[in-house]
Parts: C-alpha cells; sequence; structure tokens
C-alpha cells in the first residue's frame, strides 16, 4: 500500500504560500508528528543545504529543538506565515538530488526560490533560502546519499541527523521516504505496508486459502484517515489492485483497476513467474518510427550540439576537462562538426570506389558525374578547409605548412590520412580556445601553492595527446583516468565549493593547483625527478606536448617503369613461375613502408619503396603482389603456364581472391586483379598461396601442396629480410624517421607526466 507524497507540496503551496497579516488556517500541518517533523527538518536543512547566516546557538539535535522554538515563537507572535513546512522526506530527497545533480539548471522541474527574512529577538536576523524539487527520486540509497553529502560538505551532526530517519532509530523513525507513523497505523499482521506515496498499489499474495479482502478494505480506510489528517487526497489514476480475477470486488469497492502484472521502474513483472516481463511503456510502432526519422536531426548541428553538451558530456565531464583533451581521447566523435566532414568524405570514398548498379540506369553525362559534384556537401567542405579536388575526382590535394603539395590518391591511399589532415585544423582551433593554455591564469597572491608561470604553446600548435589516449585505455585507478583529462588533483576538486576552506598543499601553502602539485611541491619531487620540465602552459597544465605536421613520404620513382626496367633484369623459360612476395613497415600509416619481390628459384630479390602518402604495412603486402604480377607480365616468355605466388598475409590475398569491396585501397586490389586478368588472356595462370610466417604451423593453415611446408616459409622469409632491409634504408634518410622518432618521445613524456600527477593528486587526498 501507498500514501500521499506529492499532495503534501500541494497542501503546503495551499496553505502557506501568502505571507501577509492574514494566516490561513495551518491546523493539519500542527498535528501529531507532522509539526515536530517539518520543523526538525526546516531547521536541519536551513542549518546546512541553504546557508543561514546566522551564528549557531549549539550544535546537534538540541541546538535544531532551540531554534525550532524560537522561530516558531516568533512565527506565532508575528501573525505571519513565512515558513513553508515541509514532508520530512520529501525535504531530505530533495537535498540528496541537489547534492547529486549540483545547482539547478534553469527550467527544469524545480520551483523558485523564496527568501524569507526572519527576526529573531531584537538583535539577530537571519535569511533562510529554500529551494524545492518535486518527483526527482521515488527514493534515496543513504549508502550513496551518505558519501555524496559528505562529499559536498555537509556537517557530522547534520549528517548524522538525517541517517537516523533512514535507519529507523528511536526517536525519528523513517522507512526510506515514508512516514513510519502511517504503516504503525495502517499495518494489520495481514497487511504489510511498503511505501507512502500519493497513489495506492495493493499487491495481494497467492494463497491456497479462499480470498478474503476486509484486511485490506480496513487498511484502506485507516490509510484516507491518515490522508485526511493531513490534507491529502489519493490519486486514484495512478493506484492499482495487483491480483487475479478473485480480487475484482476489491477493485470495485475501492474504484482501482485491476491488473495482473506488478509495474516497477518501468517493468511489468507479471504475477505468473513463467510469462516473460516486458517494458511498460514501449511502443514498437514510435520506436521504428523515431529511429527512421533520426537521421533528418543531424542536419540540424547545432541542435546535436547542444543534446550532446546538455545529455553526455554534462553527466560524464566535469567543467575541470577541458575539450581539446576528451575529443582526442575519445577519437573525435564527441566533435559534431568533425563527424559531419567525415562522414561527407567517407561517402564520397565509397562513391568513388564503388559504382553502384543503378547509375548504368542514368543518361551518360549523369552517370559520369564525379562524386565530388554529386554529394552537395562536398564542394563547401573543400572550400572551408582549402583543398583541391582533380577534375575527375581520384586525388585531394593541399599545401601543408612547409610549403609541399600534399596529395591522397582515391583508391590508392587510406582512409587514415584523410582523418589526419581534416583533424589538423579542428585540433588547432581546439587549443587556441582553451583557456588554460591561452591565458596565464597564474595566482601572485603570497602563500599560495601555484604553479609554474610559463608562456603559452607557440601559435598555430595543436595536441595529439596520445599518450593520454595510451593511459587511458589501460587506467585501473579514478586518479589515472582524471589525470588522462587534465582533471582532479587539485584544491577544487577536493573540497566543496560553499564553503571553502583553507586547504594545505603538502607542502604547507595553500589551495593547491594541479599544476603546483605535479611540477613544485618538494613533497611529490621524487615523482619528477626522471620528467623533462614543461617550458609551457600546455605541457604545465595539460601534461601534453605539441604535435607536429606528419612530413611527406620519402620520394619514390614511377612505379610501373621502375618494374618495367626490373623486368629486363629476369629471364626463365619455365612453365611454371614462382613468386615470393612480403611487406614491411615501421611507425604505421604515417611512418615508412617498403615491400620485397622474390624469384627463389631464379635467384632474384627485389625491393621497392612505396608509394603516395599511406605507408601501412597492408598497403606494402599489396603492393607487393602488384609488384610481382607486374614483372611476371613484362618479362613473360611463351612458355609460361602458371605463376605461384606466396604470400604470408591473409587478408590482402582474400580481398584479391574476391569480389568484395575494399574502401580503404580498392584502387590498388583492382589493378591486381586487372593484372591477373591479362595474364589469363596470354594463357597464364595465378594462384596465391598464403604461407604462415616465422615458422608458425596454425591449423588452418592449408598448405599448398606443390612444394615442402617448410621450403616454402624458407622463401618467405628470404621476401620478409629484402622487404625490412630496404625499410631499414629508408629509416636512414626519410624525414619521417626523425618526426616517428620525437612523436615517441612526446608520447613517452606524456605518459609519464600524467602517472606523476595521479600519483601526486592520489598523495594529496590522503
Amino acid at each position: 500500500m501507498a500514501g500521499a507524497e506529492g499532495g503534501m507540496d500541494l497542501e503546503s503551496e495551499e496553505l502557506l504560500s501568502s505571507v501577509g497579516p492574514t494566516p490561513k488556517p495551518r491546523s493539519a500541518l500542527r498535528r501529531g508528528i507532522a509539526g515536530t517533523a517539518a520543523a526538525l527538518t526546516l531547521l536541519a536543512v536551513a542549518s546546512w543545504r541553504f546557508s543561514p547566516r546566522v551564528e549557531k546557538r549549539s550544535s546537534g539535535l538540541g541546538g535544531l529543538l532551540q531554534e525550532f522554538q524560537l522561530l516558531d515563537a516568533w512565527q506565532m507572535l508575528s501573525g505571519g506565515n513565512p515558513v513553508k513546512y515541509i514532508c520530512p522526506m520529501t525535504v531530505f530527497q530533495r537535498m540528496a538530488a541537489v547534492a547529486l545533480v549540483g545547482q539547478a539548471a534553469e527550467g527544469d522541474c524545480c520551483t523558485t526560490y523564496d527568501s524569507v527574512p526572519m527576526n529573531l529577538g531584537s538583535k539577530t536576523k537571519v535569511e533562510y533560502t529554500f529551494g524545492y524539487k518535486t518527483k526527482f527520486f521515488d527514493s534515496v540509497s543513504f549508502d550513496l546519499a551518505r558519501v555524496v553529502l559528505l562529499r559536498a560538505g555537509m556537517p557530522a551532526s547534520m549528517l548524522n541527523l538525517l541517517s537516523s530517519f533512514y535507519v529507523g532509530q528511536r526517536l525519528s523513525g523513517f522507512s526510506c521516504h515514508c512516514c513510519d507513523f502511517w504503516q504503525q497505523f495502517v499495518a494489520t499482521p495481514r497487511v504489510r505496508t511498503l511505501a507512502y506515496q500519493d497513489d495506492r498499489t495493493m499487491l495481494l499474495a497467492p494463497s491456497s486459502e479462499p480470498l478474503c479482502t476486509d484486511p485490506l478494505l480496513q487498511a484502506s480506510a485507516k490509510s484516507r484517515v491518515f490522508d485526511d489528517g493531513f490534507g491529502f487526497t489519493c490519486d486514484t489514476s495512478k493506484s492499482m489492485v495487483v491480483g487475479y480475477r478473485d480480487c475484482e470486488s476489491l477493485a470495485s469497492a475501492l474504484g482501482f483497476p485491476r491488473s495482473e502484472t506488478l509495474a516497477l521502474l518501468g517493468v511489468d513483472h507479471p504475477l505468473d513467474a513463467s510469462l516473460p516481463k516486458t517494458l511498460s511503456r514501449l511502443c514498437v510502432a514510435k520506436l521504428k518510427a523515431r529511429m527512421r526519422y533520426i537521421p533528418a536531426f543531424a542536419a540540424h548541428t547545432s541542435r546535436v550540439c547542444l543534446l550532446l553538451r546538455a545529455l553526455c558530456f554534462s553527466q560524464n565531464l566535469t567543467h575541470e576537462s577541458p575539450a581539446v583533451l576528451y575529443h582526442e581521447v575519445c577519437g573525435w566523435l564527441t566533435h559534431v562538426q568533425f563527424c559531419c566532414d567525415w562522414a561527407t568524405l567517407s561517402a564520397g570514398l565509397r562513391m568513388h570506389a564503388s559504382r553502384s548498379a543503378w547509375l548504368d540506369l542514368l543518361p551518360l553525362p549523369e552517370a559520369l558525374t564525379p562524386w565530388y559534384r554529386v554529394l552537395p556537401t562536398v564542394l563547401p567542405l573543400l572550400r572551408r578547409l582549402q583543398w583541391s579536388v582533380s577534375a575527375r575526382g581520384n586525388a585531394l590535394s593541399w599545401t601543408d605548412n612547409c610549403g609541399k603539395l600534399r596529395t591522397f590518391r582515391l583508391g590508392f591511399d587510406g582512409p587514415e590520412i584523410l582523418k589526419e589532415w581534416l583533424l589538423l585544423p579542428l585540433r588547432r582551433a581546439s587549443l587556441a580556445r582553451c583557456g588554460r593554455t591561452s591565458r596565464s591564469l597564474h595566482r601572485s597572491a603570497p602563500g599560495l601553492a601555484t604553479g609554474l608561470a610559463l608562456p603559452g604553446p607557440p601559435p598555430g600548435s595543436f595536441l595529439r595527446a596520445e599518450g593520454h589516449c595510451s593511459v587511458r585505455a589501460s587506467a585501473e585507478t579514478p586518479a589515472l583516468r582524471r589525470a588522462c583529462l587534465a582533471s582532479g588533483g587539485s584544491f577544487w576538486h577536493l573540497e566543496p565549493r560553499y564553503p571553502r576552506p583553507q586547504q594545505l598543499c603538502l607542502c604547507g601553502l595553500r589551495t593547491p593547483s594541479r599544476a603546483h602539485l605535479t611540477w613544485c611541491c618538494p613533497q611529490t619531487s621524487d615523482l619528477r625527478r626522471e620528467i623533462v620540465a614543461p617550458q609551457h602552459r600546455a605541457a604545465e597544465r595539460l601534461f601534453a606536448f605539441p604535435g607536429e605536421e606528419v612530413p611527406p613520404p620519402p620520394p619514390c620513382f614511377d612505379s610501373l617503369e621502375h618494374v618495367q626496367e626490373l623486368a629486363e633484369k629476369l629471364s626463365f623459360e619455365d612453365e611454371t613461375l614462382v613468386i615470393a612476395t612480403d611487406g614491411s613497415n615501421h611507425g604505421g600509416t604515417h611512418g615508412l613502408g617498403a615491400c620485397s619481390v622474390v624469384f627463389p628459384l631464379l635467384q632474384k630479390r627485389f625491393a621497392l619503396s612505396l608509394p603516395g602518402e599511406d605507408q601501412c604495412s597492408y598497403k606494402a603486402e599489396l603492393h607487393a603482389l602488384w609488384a610481382a604480377l607486374s614483372l611476371a607480365l613484362s618479362a613473360r616468355r611463351p612458355a609460361l603456364r602458371h605463376i605461384h605466388l606466396v604470400c604470408d598475409c591473409e587478408s590482402a590475398i582474400n580481398a584479391v581472391l574476391s569480389d568484395g569491396f575494399d574502401l580503404a585501397l580498392q584502387g590498388l586490389v583492382c589493378s591486381i586483379r586487372a593484372l591477373r586478368a591479362q595474364l589469363l588472356n596470354h594463357g597464364v595462370a595465378t594462384s596465391l598461396h598464403w604461407v604462415s610466417s616465422h615458422r608458425k604451423r596454425p591449423v588452418r593453415w592449408i598448405r599448398w601442396t606443390g612444394e615442402d611446408p617448410t621450403v616454402q616459409q624458407t622463401w618467405n622469409e628470404m621476401a620478409d629480410d629484402c622487404a625490412a632491409n630496404a625499410c631499414a634504408r629508408l629509416r636512414r634518410t626519410a624525414l619521417r624517421a626523425s618526426w616517428l622518432t620525437r612523436r615517441a618521445a612526446a608520447k613517452a613524456w606524456e605518459m609519464g607526466a600524467i602517472r606523476a600527477a595521479a600519483e601526486a593528486a592520489e598523495r594529496l587526498a590522503m
């Protein structure tokens, strides 16, 4: 059974809303325990959350009672009505809600605040400010509430008083947010009470005895008497009798609907345990309609940004977390402009790489229109980025900070290259808007635990925050996760905003900042002993080094012409040709790559560097297959009938042999397929065989029966050594090699600084 909590607010508003010379009757609120509990709650709230500007007379419950007596006496003498008595647990519920979510946002479910001046005696004037939240929580887990309220700065005496309402002590016993006196008044040996709300939920437990509804009717009558004493009204629209058909008479007598399911927290629990549970308000048709029309909402970028900040960021990130860092940690999927731009470029890549069947139905001029003219958002994006596109739409170009022309070839370079270029202006703008680095914010007052006085990062800088992403992925402690976002570990994080005590740092100075604790405090010097001191505010406050643009790849000769020259060195007259290929990479997509082609039976080895911006290992494997088939085609003899290619990259072989679609390198894959078709037109068949690398023998390896597996792996090792040596030669001269070294050093520094900041924060919190 339940009672009427919601009616309490309405009654309070009706009886006590006016503050004038003619008071309205308050007899309903002055009866019995209600008046005492409301007064205790009023003084408790006034003593803690709403900051009365008066010196307390005494601490503990006695002090509260003393203040209540003065307050009540003043109110009776003044004839005014300045106080709103509130249902006790409603107040505590709202207090916990405010403590959990902080300052109420404008326009949420809270009423306006009432400031009430009160004259206690002739000299003391107190102003109490009350805030009301309605229907915020149905119940409060006090184990969680205790931690939150302690974190928010509630005094120990107030917290102990609040605890007594939840643990059922002698003076003030409450069950959850229900009045214990209502339970004692209504409950009988055959009726058990659960919660006191503004509706009635009667659950009839199954029994082998004949149903007797008299105890429930009597209990319901008692509950109405209790409601009448407080001026409450039961809301029959929310009430329910949960039971089988034999309790229909009880539902009719009370005027409540009957149901065979109990709705709790949005889930319907049927009385028959064999039936499945269902969601109470799930409408499949409405859900399908919303899913269908959700993409239309994405066009309103400003609204999407507003929703992300309101629903996502505010719930998971505090104001301490700078956007420049949490965008990097989240892969920039939290940045709406990047998501829109990336979706545009991805659609263009797909349209260029694959020709849809419906294009054959269009007139020829329209069917041959390049992708950047078909998609309406592409050209405005390219103009904003200051990029250029070729007439056929197969290349995108821009000029970097060094004045070098950089070109992305669609179908021959991976999309990670485009993503890196797209992020450059966003990263620069995000760092430029970061207040911690753009402004000094250095405190000059004596005795404060401040950080270093450093300049801002160089103009045009940007952050990659690779160390933050790496540490965040494996962080196991809250301090480490906060340090990855440059939050926590400061006086402002550990203490409530009001009142603000003068907390001391480990070194004795006042109000320590995160920068002081990490870089200046003598008590944490052991943590930064092996870390180079920061030289600018980005390193000091964000623990991040400014990044550098990716240098251009090493120069590469024209691949086809170079391959044709190499083919002149080949001479063979056999019907079967065996070729082993392999690729090598250093530094990933933006690093250095090379590939090798080995003719083991001819004792010939060739190494080639990779053309284009993309230097990943997958492209190196595909380019090795392309070079091998190009060499075989150029050096073909009439006797040649079969070519066997041995490769240790299973994904590259599957991409060539299948008819699938490879968004990243579809152009290169199609070139390999075209070479196989040309050889087949000349009567030469090609077979691609996967060989396990590094002498491994997995169970799923289907061996080529034309040669011993050990010999096949020996050929693969020959190709692997050739490609690795070529990649090592590139590292000695290429610009990207030194850039990769500096990038790795910056990542290691960031990881060390983050771990030092996290350890320092844990020491401060002890």
